[in-house]
C-alpha cells in the first residue's frame, strides 16, 4: 500500500420515499450509477452505516490493471463471470484487507476495509485513465470463466509476447503514478501551508492576546482585592472608633442625666431654702422688746380682780401659765390696735437641778405642788413660801408641770416676769406666731416682759433683763457640762 494517499469522499446512496421494495432500489441504483460513471458511491445499511463502495465503468480492464498495479500485495481470483482482487496487508500477506469484485456489466464493488480504498480512489482513477490511453486489445470484455486454463485476457497475451516491453511499460507507469502522487501531495501541501500558517499565526496571536487580557484582568482583580481588603480594614477601624465614641457618648449621656437629676434636686432645695428665707424675712423683728401692757387689757378681766380692795381674799402667789393651750378665762385674741411688730417673744423654761437633771414636781413638799410661776429657771424652787397656805384655792386650777413636758408647743407670746405678792393682776395676752421657733432662736433672744395669769396681787415687780440673760447663760453652761 502506498505511504501517502489522496483524500476523497464517497457519495452516499439515498433512496427517495417512493422507492420502497428491493427491485425499485436496484433499478434506482443502476440508473444513478449510469448517470454518473466512475463516481464512487457508498451503499448504506438501514442503520446508516456504510456497507460497501460501488461505482460503474465502461473500462473494467483498465481498472483491473490499475488496482493490481496500485497495491503491492494482491491476489487475483475469478468469480461469477468477473474478476475478484483481494488486497492484503504488506506486513502480513496472509491477512486480506479489502476485496474488489468486478462484474461483466462494468460494476465494481469494494468490500472490507473501505477507508484506504476510499482515500486512494483518485490515484487509482488516474492510473486507470493511463491504462485506458495505452494501446491494448479492443476486446475489453471480461472472460466468461477463470477456471479454463486456455482462456486468457489480451493483456496477458501481450505480456507473453513482449515481456521486456511490458515490464518497462509497467515500471514507467508505476513511476509516473508515484510522481503524480507526489505532485498532487505537493500541490495540496503548498495550497494548505499558507492557510495553516496564517491560521496558526492568527490562533497564536489570538491566544497571546487573550492570555495578555487574562493577565491584565488578574492584575486588576488583585489590585481591586487589595483595595477592598484595605477598605474593609478601614471600615473595621472606623466601626471600632465609632463604637468607642458611642460608648463615651452613652457614658456622657448617663452623666448628664445624673447631673440633671442633681441639678433638679439642688434647684428644688434652693427653692425650698428661698421659700423658707422669704418666710423668715416676712416674720416680725423678735429682737424688739414688747411694749408694756396697756390699761385696756385690764378690761378683759372681771372687776373683782382688777382692784386690790374689791376682793377681800388674801394674797396668793403669782401663777404663770404656759401658753400651750388657750385658757377659757383669758382672751387670746390680740387687740386689733396692736401692731405686728409689738408681739411678745416666747421663752423656754427647763426645770433642772444643779447636776443638769430634770426636776420632778412630785418630789416637792407634799401635799401641795409648786406652781409654774413660782419656779426659777436657774435653780431649785424655794423651800418656804408663806403665802402658799393663804391661797390654796389656786392650785387645783393648774395642771402638774410634768404634763407639759414632751408635748410643749412653743408659746406664741413671751410670758411676763413673775409677780410678787401684792401686785395687781395683769390681763393675760397671747399673740400668734407664724412659725415655731428653735431653741437657738429662743436663747439668742433677749428677755422681755411676759404675760401671766395671776391672782390679785397688789404690787407688781419686774425682773431685770440682764438677770434673765445671766440665768440663761448659767442654764446653758450646766447643760453643756452635763452633756460633756
Amino acid at each position: 500500500m502506498a505511504s501517502t494517499t489522496a483524500c476523497t469522499e464517497a457519495v452516499p446512496l439515498v433512496y427517495p420515499q417512493e422507492v420502497k421494495n428491493d427491485s425499485a432500489r436496484k433499478a434506482y441504483k443502476l440508473k444513478l450509477l449510469k448517470d454518473r460513471p466512475e463516481t464512487l458511491f457508498a451503499d448504506l445499511y438501514k442503520s446508516g452505516e456504510v456497507s460497501n463502495l460501488i461505482f460503474l465503468t465502461d473500462q473494467p480492464l483498465a481498472w483491473h490493471a490499475a488496482i493490481s498495479a496500485h497495491y503491492p500485495s494482491v491476489k487475483k481470483e475469478g468469480i461469477c463471470n468477473g474478476w475478484k482482487i483481494k488486497i492484503k496487508e504488506v506486513e502480513d500477506p496472509d491477512t486480506v484487507m479489502t476485496t474488489v469484485n468486478m462484474y461483466k456489466n462494468g460494476t465494481v464493488m469494494v468490500q472490507g476495509n473501505l477507508t484506504p480504498f476510499e482515500l486512494d480512489f483518485l490515484l487509482i482513477k488516474e492510473r486507470a485513465q493511463q491504462e485506458k490511453s495505452a494501446p491494448t486489445d479492443n476486446n475489453h470484455t471480461l472472460p466468461e470463466t477463470d477456471t479454463t486454463p486456455t482462456s486468457g485476457c489480451p493483456l496477458l497475451t501481450l505480456r507473453r509476447r513482449s515481456p521486456p516491453l511490458d515490464r518497462a511499460i509497467t515500471d514507467l507507469k508505476v513511476k509516473f503514478t508515484e510522481l503524480e502522487r507526489e505532485l498532487v501531495q505537493l500541490r495540496e501541501l503548498i495550497s494548505q501551508q499558507p492557510a495553516q500558517d496564517t491560521r496558526v499565526q492568527q490562533d497564536s496571536s489570538a491566544i497571546s492576546t487573550e492570555l495578555t487580557k487574562l493577565r491584565q484582568d488578574r492584575d486588576s482583580n488583585r489590585r481591586e482585592l487589595s483595595t477592598v481588603r484595605t477598605e474593609v480594614r478601614e471600615l473595621q477601624q472606623d466601626r471600632e472608633s465609632h463604637m468607642a465614641r458611642l460608648t463615651a457618648l452613652t457614658e456622657l449621656r448617663e452623666e448628664r442625666r445624673s447631673y440633671r437629676r442633681e441639678l433638679t434636686a439642688l434647684s428644688e432645695e434652693l427653692q425650698e431654702r428661698e421659700r423658707v428665707k422669704e418666710q423668715l424675712d416676712s416674720h416680725p423683728d423678735h429682737n424688739q422688746n414688747p411694749p408694756e401692757p396697756s390699761n385696756s387689757a385690764a378690761t378683759l378681766y372681771p372687776s373683782s380682780i382688777s382692784s386690790p380692795h374689791a376682793n377681800p381674799t388674801p394674797r396668793s402667789p403669782p401663777i404663770t401659765q404656759m401658753n400651750t393651750t388657750p385658757s377659757p378665762q383669758t382672751n387670746t385674741t390680740p387687740h386689733p390696735s396692736r401692731p405686728a411688730q409689738q408681739r411678745g417673744k416666747p421663752d423656754i423654761v427647763i426645770l433642772i437641778d444643779s447636776n443638769g437633771k430634770f426636776i420632778d414636781e412630785k418630789n416637792f413638799s407634799p401635799p401641795t405642788q409648786w406652781l409654774k410661776s413660782e419656779r426659777h429657771p436657774t435653780g431649785p424652787p424655794p423651800r418656804q413660801h408663806p403665802w402658799r397656805q393663804d391661797h390654796p384655792h389656786l392650785l387645783p386650777h393648774h395642771a402638774p408641770l410634768r404634763s407639759h413636758q414632751g408635748s410643749y408647743d412653743y408659746p406664741q407670746a413671751r410670758p411676763e416676769p413673775l409677780l410678787s405678792p401684792g401686785v395687781p393682776p395683769q390681763p393675760q395676752r397671747r399673740e400668734l406666731h407664724p412659725d415655731p421657733l428653735s431653741y437657738a432662736q429662743a436663747v439668742k433672744r433677749t428677755a422681755g416682759p411676759t404675760l401671766t395669769t395671776t391672782t390679785h396681787v397688789p404690787e407688781p415687780t419686774h425682773t431685770p433683763p440682764h438677770d434673765e440673760l445671766r440665768d440663761i447663760q448659767q442654764m446653758l453652761s450646766l447643760l453643756c457640762s452635763h452633756l460633756i
